[in-house]
C-alpha cells in the first residue's frame, strides 16, 4: 500500500506532520462492515503542537494512545497505550 500526497505547488521550507491511523478486521460480512466503517467515522483524536514537539492522542474501541515526539530530532519522547485491562508505556 502507497500513500502519497502534494502539499504544495512549490517547493517550501515549511515542515509538514502527518499521522496516520490504521484499524484492521477481517472476516466481515456487510453488515458488520457497514458497523466497522461507522465505527471508525466515529473516532476521535487530539493534536497539539509546541515549538518542535508534537503530541497525538487517539481513542479507539480498546483503549487510547499517546504519542509525543520530538520533530526536531525526529526522536519519541512518550508512547503510552492505554487499554480496559492494563497500561503500557515506552
Amino acid at each position: 500500500m502507497r500513500f502519497s500526497a502534494i502539499h504544495s505547488a512549490r517547493p517550501t521550507e515549511k515542515q509538514v506532520v502527518v499521522g496516520v491511523w490504521i484499524r484492521v478486521e477481517e472476516d466481515l460480512d456487510d453488515n458488520r462492515f457497514a458497523q466497522f466503517r461507522r465505527d471508525c467515522s466515529h473516532s476521535s483524536f487530539q493534536t497539539k503542537q509546541t515549538e518542535t514537539v508534537v503530541e497525538v492522542k487517539m481513542e479507539g474501541d480498546k483503549g487510547s494512545l499517546e504519542i509525543v515526539a520530538d520533530i526536531s530530532t525526529g526522536k519519541r519522547l512518550r508512547i503510552q497505550v492505554r487499554t480496559r485491562i492494563h497500561r503500557l508505556a515506552y
